[in-house]
């Protein structure tokens, strides 16, 4: 199997759970029951923000994984645990994978410097949740705003303007894909250039096989759990 599956079948783990961030966002698709508990005043919990913001964490791992699995691969990884692995390899291999990692090395710290590489560090590595604003105007003039980590109201109360009858008494509030952004801007949009930019990357280092290693062997790395 060729070594550019891992990091293809990263990016399609990153779209995979982009669509399910668009799916998070897309208008409900009330079914029958959902209706008669809304009709009742009943308050139907998707669990928008927990689908939207588990699925964006999810993503950027995915997407943000391409350039090491990459590395690793095609390069030289400079971990602990790689070294015995990578010295045991011919010379002309090492060689091959020294000027790739020289090559790569440009594109790898373009990526890092993109903004979504430093929400997934924040996400990982700091919080343990990335950076996301919600920004919901409701009637009567009230806003509310939330993160991962403490997300907007599913409803609030409605103000009666008419006699009493069969209505909500809750107004279920539904995000939609302009109410949540990163950094000032919506977090679908955002995402999706993350997205091109990880296939983009893919591409380049591609490119940098086929000049470095060409047809020659390279050496599939080794599960972590062999290495000591």
């Amino acid at each position: 199997m060729s070594l550019w599956a891992g990091p293809d079948l990263k990016l399609e783990y990153a779209q995979f759970h982009l669509d399910r961030m668009h799916d998070a966002l897309a208008p409900p698709a009330w079914n029958d029951n959902d209706i008669l508990c809304r009709i009742h005043g009943s308050v139907v919990d998707r669990r928008q923000q927990l689908n939207l913001y588990a699925h964006f964490d999810a993503f950027l791992s995915a997407a943000h994984a391409i350039p090491g699995v990459i590395q690793c691969c095609f390069g030289h990884d400079e971990s602990r645990k790689m070294r015995k692995w990578f010295a045991g390899l011919p010379a002309d291999e090492q060689r091959r994978r020294n000027k790739y990692r020289s090559l790569l090395e440009r594109h790898i710290n373009a990526f890092a410097a993109l903004p979504l590489s430093s929400a997934r560090n924040t996400s990982v590595h700091r919080r343990g949740y990335p950076e996301a604003e919600a920004r919901v105007f409701g009637r009567f003039g009230v806003t509310f705003m939330g993160t991962p980590a403490h997300p907007v109201p599913v409803s609030y109360a409605a103000v009666p303007t008419g006699p009493p009858g069969p209505m909500p008494q809750e107004i279920q509030i539904d995000l939609r894909g302009g109410d949540v952004t990163v950094g000032g801007r919506p977090i679908l949009e955002v995402c999706a250039e993350y997205r091109d930019q990880a296939a983009a990357f893919i591409q380049a280092a591609k490119q940098i096989d086929g000049r470095v290693h060409g047809a020659a062997h390279v050496t599939p790395p080794p599960d972590a759990s062999t290495l000591s």
